[in-house]
């Protein structure tokens, strides 16, 4: 089979007919993606083989995102052998690959080149209109020079402020007060935490609530009554900052875009009715030594069918795709959870068995790949997620059969905090597996996007041998390591290593089954230091916790926080537990007595250290009288150090992205003898 070639190179021309990798006379590198598939869109590339776009080094611009149609997409025929069965043949792909050794980069950013220098509040500043890269209106986020992503001039530097209270908010005992999903757009600020900076038109507040942020603007500061009023209702309560709504409590804050804050190296400002950008340089640093990058493209590749017509067969290897800007639509703050409304620097929108390996997704204003509508049997396969906007990968409503595995996603939520590393809505089938993530300020792995008991397309999906730890940063709150939402048969979470969960108030939890998880299997996983719990089921229904390994929850160890008389909730088996902190086991806040058909405890090990082994309350023998936990042993070691046990359980973890099943079972032995 033979395979059309045409090289790419940001220093080639766009005159040269593509065909050499150097300029040889008329033989050449093209200069511009575009370009190239213009020219191969006049070929009958498909009737002879594959075709190949390799990219040179360095960054290649895009002017405007690239759209991949079905008619610029690889073919497949079928051949049909029994009537409800088919064999793909004369498969013909769409490859971009980068060339030999070389780093190409796709890029939607912009080169700010007119520098001048100045002086602001009494700093040497750099001043840049960017005003010719932006529609009207939108709104600049980001900065990057030198690759390094940049601060935007930041009140309070670090930790955060908090609200202070609304006014005319109804009291926590009144009926009529809204419920905590209602925004306000109005709040009472503590003195001093809002001043009347020059440029509070251009301000943006960050508020952190429960497991979300808002991004709101500010309308009017009212000094005399210390209450701002903000251009969009936050997107949920910003009175209500924990778990409890009888106890109200601020929500914590911070206010980005600054003029008066500029003041440390390495921070910037934009002044936007004017389109300028006001740059503290770096020590060393001076405009002719810098590649200084705005991104202006919302995302950069789309390989786009339909119902009607699929996009299939399209191949990257070794390519990075960078530098995306975006916003949420007018009035709108935030999403309702894991940013699920921020899009992907590279979508899949009716895509079929396209492949991503070897690429790196970095410098993001949201998800690294979104795949939409439908988008099938596609591949992800040893490909790095950093510096990320939101999350790293968004595999939503509809998709069936994808694989991620062998990635890193790392470095995420730097600018909408709540993305998950990897999220999956309504969508079957899939599997993750082998994969790392950490430095995530929410959850890890998040999959299901249905609550309590109704029909669910989040069925089959393989959660296995992945590494997910550092995550939370104590910014937000109900979160997990692994999150699953919804009925689920035939999903399964094994082999997992799951550590550091820090909530910021409540729900730091390693595997989180959520609202109505149903039908779930997760066994052999590794567990260990989570703010909350290391497991803990919110409600749900015939799940099965076996073989588990967990090691030390700050608060409890394992948890129902609501108990459904009459209904099974889990089967917990063979499992151990070894823990210095709380309980055993919690009812968690709906803490009721349990009706012995809700639970099934049997065979676990149980080592506390430091503390008596309890459940719901009850000693050990207690809660066996009442049916719980046959065959169940507790291990009483009085002298035993926790530490010297931790670093026997745990001895080779770091660096290690899983664990197969009989390494961890021999650790379970060991901890055991």
């Amino acid at each position: 089979m033979t395979q059309k070639i045409l090289y790419v190179c940001p220093r080639g021309d766009d005159s040269l007919d593509g065909s050499e990798p150097a300029v040889n006379g008329v033989h050449g590198p093209l200069k511009t993606l575009a370009e190239a598939m213009r020219r191969l869109a006049g070929m009958d590339w498909r009737k002879d083989g594959d075709a190949c776009i390799v990219l040179r080094g360095g960054r290649h611009e895009l002017s405007q995102p690239l759209i991949l149609t079905p008619e610029l997409c690889g073919t497949r025929e079928w051949l049909r052998e029994t009537s409800c069965d088919k064999i793909p043949i004369n498969e013909r792909r769409l490859r971009f690959e980068s060339f030999p050794d070389e780093h190409p980069v796709i890029s939607g950013a912009r080169t700010i080149t007119d520098w001048k220098l100045d002086t602001l509040r009494g700093r040497n500043v750099w001043v840049a209109s960017i005003s010719k890269f932006f529609v009207s209106g939108m709104i600049c986020r980001q900065l990057f020079i030198n690759g390094e992503r940049r601060q935007r001039a930041r009140w309070p530097k670090a930790d955060f402020l908090r609200v202070r209270d609304i006014p005319g908010w109804a009291p926590a005992d009144d009926p009529d007060r809204p419920a905590w999903t209602q925004g306000q757009d109005h709040f009472r600020f503590f003195a001093g935490d809002i001043k009347p900076w020059s440029n509070w038109q251009d301000a943006e507040i960050v508020f952190l609530q429960r497991w979300i942020e808002s991004r709101t603007g500010l309308r009017n500061l009212d000094f005399h009554d210390n209450i701002a009023l903000l251009d969009r209702p936050a997107k949920y309560s910003i009175i209500h900052d924990g778990a409890d709504p009888e106890k109200p409590e601020g929500a914590r804050f911070y206010v980005e875009n600054v003029l008066e804050e500029l003041c440390e190296p390495g921070e910037w400002v934009l002044d936007r009715k004017n389109g300028l950008l006001y740059y503290l340089p770096m020590p060393g640093e001076t405009p002719d030594s810098v590649e200084a990058l705005v991104p202006v493209l919302p995302h950069l590749v789309k390989i786009q069918g339909d119902r009607e017509r699929e996009a299939i067969c399209v191949s990257f290897k070794g390519i990075c795709f960078s530098h995306t800007e975006w916003s949420l639509p007018a009035g709108v703050a935030g999403s309702m959870q894991s940013s699920c409304e921020t899009p992907g620097t590279v979508i899949l929108d009716n895509a079929v068995d396209c492949e991503f390996q070897d690429c790196s997704f970095k410098s993001t204003v949201a998800f690294g790949l979104e795949m939409l509508n439908g988008s099938s049997d596609n591949r992800v396969e040893r490909c790095v997620f950093e510096d990320l906007g939101a999350g790293g990968i968004k595999i939503w409503h509809g998709c069936r059969r994808n694989l991620v595995c062998d990635c890193e996603i790392r470095n995420g939520g730097r600018i909408f905090h709540s993305g998950a590393g990897i999220l999956i809505g309504k969508s079957a089938g899939n599997r993750i597996l082998r994969n790392r993530m950490h430095d995530l300020y929410q959850t890890g792995i998040a999959v299901g996007w249905v609550w309590g008991y109704k029909e669910s397309e989040s069925y089959g999906n393989i959660i296995e041998y992945n590494h997910v730890y550092d995550i939370g940063k104590d910014w937000l709150s109900d979160m997990g390591g692994i999150y699953l939402l919804g009925m689920a048969p035939g999903t399964r979470v094994r082999f997992n290593v799951i550590h550091d969960v820090r909530s910021a108030v409540y729900g730091g939890i390693g595997i989180y089954p959520d609202e109505g998880a149903t039908d779930l299997l997760i066994e052999g996983n590794l567990v260990f230091d989570c703010r909350s719990f290391l497991v803990s089921q919110h409600f749900g229904w015939r799940n099965t916790i076996r073989e588990n390994l967990l090691i030390d929850g700050d608060e409890n160890q394992v948890a129902l926080q609501r108990v459904e008389s009459g209904r099974m909730a889990f089967i917990f088996e063979r499992n151990i537990l070894c823990y210095r902190n709380g309980m055993a086991f919690s009812g968690g806040y709906m803490n009721k007595t349990l009706d012995p058909a809700t639970l099934d405890f049997r065979n676990n090990i149980y080592w506390p250290i430091g503390v008596d082994a309890q459940f719901m309350g009850m000693g050990f023998d207690a809660w066996r009288d009442a049916g719980s936990d046959a065959g169940s042993a507790v291990i009483n070691k009085a002298n035993a150090s926790f530490t010297a046990l931790r670093e026997k359980i745990l001895s080779g973890l770091e660096g290690v992205p899983g664990l197969d099943e009989a390494l961890l079972k021999l650790r379970m032995k060991s901890a055991y003898e």
